[in-house]
């Protein structure tokens, strides 16, 4: 969020969506959604990246690359795909919205839910497979059972 004023850490403020930035890092695509506060009169004119300014653009390109390359020159895989617009910017958290949704929370808790379940589903599949033998063995117990009565009724 920009602003003219500082924000206290997890405020909660009306905004409107003007931008986003799209970076690459080493653990995938990362969004920045650039937004304004709806009632502060110094962001009254900045209502999509057009009317973003150039120099404020460059700011936030560098804050969020500044880290990565403070970390480890060497390593650094942080790349700036480029800005996006206003209607991108919303996309992307109707996005985000769905996944939350769908998952129902966070998406590191999401993750360790579904590989919680890959575990019980593997789990599930080995006990499927264990009672699908037990059932060939008994089917083919019958089997040999039927045949030996036959055989001796035939005596």
């Amino acid at each position: 969020v920009l602003s003219a004023f500082p924000l206290a850490f997890l405020s909660v403020v009306e905004v409107r969506v003007v931008a986003m930035l799209s970076v690459v890092d080493d653990r995938g695509p990362d969004s920045k959604i650039i937004a304004v506060p709806v009632k502060e009169p110094q962001a009254a004119e900045i209502v999509d990246l057009a009317s973003l300014p150039s120099h404020v653009k460059a700011e936030i390109h560098d804050f969020f690359l500044a880290p990565k390359i403070l970390e480890d020159k060497s390593a650094n895989t942080s790349r700036v795909r480029g800005w996006e617009d206003r209607p991108a910017a919303l996309q992307k958290i109707r996005q985000g919205h769905e996944l939350f949704f769908i998952f129902g929370q966070r998406m590191d808790a999401a993750e360790a839910k579904i590989a919680q379940l890959e575990v019980e589903n593997a789990s599930l599949k080995a006990a499927v497979t264990q009672q699908e033998l037990l059932e060939a063995r008994v089917a083919a117990l019958e089997a040999t059972s039927a045949k030996a009565n036959a055989d001796q009724t035939r005596y």
